[in-house]
């Protein structure tokens, strides 16, 4: 049980490493933006006192395009955690393989972070078009959190890789999906 929490704790620290990443923190401006409706050449029309804080009422459709965001995002981590619990549970015999291939898979990945292999298609820009939801705050969120989990997967590269390869040799589908809840 311990080594359950422990797992836990790694695949949770992996995830803080992800999102405070250089590749993650770019990010973050457009996230903001989005989540809070500000756009290009527009800025929000609020008051300000004289102390520089913004005044005005509590602004629930961040909120709700936060959530939306956040489980969208958690959707897609989700899946892949319990993807790879359930494809454990088939292949369990060959766990000693499966864990030596991600080892070196993860190695691998780490090598091209260190920019001492230069592989093409991992820096290419791959782009997934996302319909707009027509004023459904939350909807539109959760899409924009889906496609930014598929698509901030490469960005995470051997933290993730990690997380996923202990998915997939925990050998349930319910160990794998708290394992990439709490990355």
């Amino acid at each position: 049980m311990a080594g359950d929490s422990l797992t836990l704790a790694v695949a949770f620290g992996a995830g803080v490493l992800s999102c405070l990443s250089p590749c993650s923190l770019v990010l973050m401006p457009g996230f903001l933006s989005f989540i809070g409706g500000v756009h290009v050449g527009t800025a929000p029309d609020r008051a300000v006192d004289g102390v520089g804080k913004a005044t005005g009422a509590f602004n629930s459709g961040i909120l709700v395009s936060t959530l939306g965001f956040i489980a969208g995002c958690t959707t897609i981590f989700i899946l892949l955690g319990a993807a790879l619990g359930f494809v454990s549970q088939i292949v369990l015999s060959y766990q000693e393989w499966i864990s030596r291939i991600a080892g070196i898979v993860i190695i691998f990945l780490g090598l091209v972070s260190l920019g001492l292999l230069k592989i093409n298609f991992l820096d290419e820009e791959h782009r997934l078009p996302l319909p707009t939801a027509g004023g459904v705050p939350f909807l539109s969120a959760f899409l924009f959190g889906t496609a930014f989990g598929i698509g901030w997967t490469p960005c995470t590269g051997a933290t993730l890789t990690a997380v996923l390869a202990l998915a997939a040799t925990s050998g349930s589908v319910q160990q794998g999906v708290l394992l990439l809840a709490a990355y």
